[in-house]
């Protein structure tokens, strides 16, 4: 079977094509670990075995050995239509049971046995002949009945199921998506096409078949349509694992950051539309969700992100690969926690503060005090025990809604005159208490008084004079021996307040290490 190798002119085109289709198969091998990959790896593979062997069947002389590199280019022929269709189930995340691809690869089998096994003439094809009606000298294989009725009619069923999943399962009804299914459309027909113009003698050429030729334009096609936005490693998302009518805000990345998809409640809070399919991260303009991204380790933190005056709450969720747990897509959720962090703070509130005077209640003004005795254990500290002079009076004679006016007004003043160094509380009833690490304790509590006495006149009603009742109490912590400094503190003011109510009332009593000047 010798046989010399020739170059032919127009062969340069098979040449080209088959050098393309190398190189992409390349591309694919870095991201072999990825289904979509692994499924355009088998595409271009079995498209190159086609071209490869057709150059060297148009190269050779002998036709035994046109027949042999026929048969493999058979190889790639017959396994095409499945990998395309195998190419549009992982791209649309649908899925079809393993029994179905399973019988989709029946047929592929049978032919090769005829090609390969079966002496010829049999009913895929008869004795080749050659014939000198094109550019190159061509072998006639004349079909038989399977390649007609058997082939063929397998072939052009497997790119219509390959078109019916691409319409229904892949991508959105955004117009980006609509555009990229046409194009894909165009793109599984195109070689389909041309084998069907030349398997009835319409082929452009006479006699030549120009499907692998297309078939690599098809491929070049098919990487603009899925890359066009640099989505290196695109993998689309199936529309269930997006419902449109969320009130949370859902965007998709692909691991590049780039964004693959988004609901409608995501289009009206970033304003987005059909050319935003392939933004990046930082371009959506939240840092809080840029910075999430770029420290996906950090993933599980919980994070907020004011927009538009709102509070978001953003969770990360990752798509991954069965197999290598290898992070295909991450989805973003969004969602309107502005009630809620209102209604947080509010039952903070009620749950620190004093429902009436607003002030610390009970449980939190020692809290609070522990920590601004621990937090200051070398200077003089000291508690100021304030008391309304006869407030059931008050109660009694102008009833209970103005008595509580009057507790109000007290805790007015005292919250204005709250800073770090200054913690103020109602401990029940009339009773008020501020702890203070301020060293000119004398001056403070006559401010404090000031302060009260000036708001009480606002509200005060003819006739009426209420006076207060201090008691002031100190103690250097530098020295301090006693075993619990604040009940010390606070049981010493209590002393002074009353001793303060036994002298005639409206007066500050001082005690402990401070002496007033």
């Amino acid at each position: 079977m010798e046989s010399t190798y020739i170059y032919v002119p127009g062969l340069w085109l098979y040449i080209v094509s088959t050098v393309v289709l190398l190189m992409f198969m390349t591309a694919q091998v870095p991201r072999i670990h990825l289904p979509l990959s692994k499924r355009i790896f088998w595409v271009l593979f079995t498209a190159f075995l086609w071209n490869f062997f057709l150059i060297l069947e148009f190269m050779v002389s002998t036709i035994e050995l046109k027949l042999l590199y026929a048969k493999f280019q058979y190889i790639g022929i017959v396994w095409l239509p499945v990998t395309w269709l195998a190419l549009v189930v992982e791209l649309s995340s649908y899925r079809f049971s393993k029994r179905i691809f399973a019988v989709s690869s029946i047929p592929p089998v049978i032919f090769l046995i005829f090609i390969f096994l079966v002496p010829q003439p049999n009913a895929f094809w008869g004795i080749p002949t050659l014939e000198d009606t094109s550019l190159f000298p061509m072998v006639n294989f004349h079909y038989g009945p399977l390649y007609y009725f058997g082939f063929l009619p397998f072939s052009y069923l497997m790119a219509l199921a390959s078109i019916v999943v691409l319409w229904r399962n892949y991508g959105t009804d955004h117009v980006h998506y609509v555009r990229q299914k046409l194009l894909l459309t165009f793109v599984l027909l195109l070689p389909g096409l041309t084998n069907l113009l030349y398997n009835f003698n319409l082929s452009p050429v006479r006699g030549l078949n120009l499907s692998t030729a297309t078939l690599t334009v098809s491929g070049v096609l098919f990487y603009i349509i899925l890359y066009r936005n640099s989505l290196l490693d695109l993998l689309p998302v199936t529309r269930e694992q997006i419902v449109e009518n969320l009130d949370e805000a859902v965007l998709i990345f692909n691991p590049q950051k780039r964004l693959i998809d988004f609901n409608h409640s995501a289009a009206k809070l970033f304003n987005l539309g059909r050319n935003s399919i392939g933004t990046g991260v930082e371009e959506i303009g939240v840092k809080e969700l840029t910075h999430r991204l770029e420290n996906l380790q950090d993933a599980e933190s919980k994070t907020l992100a004011l927009m538009q005056g709102l509070v978001y709450d953003l969770s990360l969720n990752f798509v991954r690969d069965p197999s290598s747990e290898f992070c295909q897509a991450i989805i973003v959720t969004l969602r309107d926690i502005t009630q809620e962090q209102l209604m947080n703070q509010r039952l903070q509130i009620l749950a620190e503060r004093d429902s009436l005077t607003g002030l610390y209640n009970r449980h939190t003004f020692f809290f609070r005090s522990k920590e601004l005795i621990k937090t200051n254990p070398r200077v003089r500290i000291a508690a100021i025990m304030i008391d309304l002079d006869n407030f059931k009076a008050i109660n009694d004679t102008y009833g209970h809604a103005y008595g509580d006016l009057i507790l109000q007004t007290i805790g007015e003043a005292l919250l204005a005159l709250a800073s770090p160094t200054i913690v103020a509380g109602r401990l029940g009833g009339d009773e008020f208490v501020v702890m203070t690490t301020e060293q000119d304790l004398s001056d403070l509590a006559s401010r404090l008084s000031k302060k009260v006495y000036d708001r009480l006149n606002v509200v005060v009603k003819e006739g009426l004079n209420p006076t207060l009742s201090v008691g002031v109490s100190s103690l250097n912590l530098a020295s301090c021996t006693v075993e619990d400094p604040l009940e010390y503190l606070l049981n010493q003011a209590d002393l002074a307040m009353y001793q303060a109510k036994r002298g005639g009332k409206d007066k500050i009593v001082f005690t402990g290490d401070f002496i007033p000047g």
